[in-house]
């Protein structure tokens, strides 16, 4: 990590991001669970699925558009 320029990390904050960043680009939740080796897929929805500032802003935008800005 330190050719990153990341001060304190650990390998688990990095499977963290990668598991989430799946999540966020459109991969099923079946298939990140597979993919993180997870034997209950309430693993992957539980720690996995936090919600980031990024896809509110998705979620707002495309509510947006379907309701014609009616706010």
């Amino acid at each position: 990590m330190e050719s990153a320029k990341v001060e304190h990390g650990t390998f688990h904050d990095l499977r963290r991001t990668c598991i989430t960043e799946w999540l966020e680009n459109g991969l099923q939740p079946h298939e990140v669970k597979e993919l993180a080796g997870h034997s209950d897929i309430q693993t992957t929805m539980n720690y996995y699925t936090a919600t980031r500032k990024n896809l509110l802003d998705k979620a707002r935008r495309a509510s947006s558009n379907a309701l014609g800005d009616v706010a």
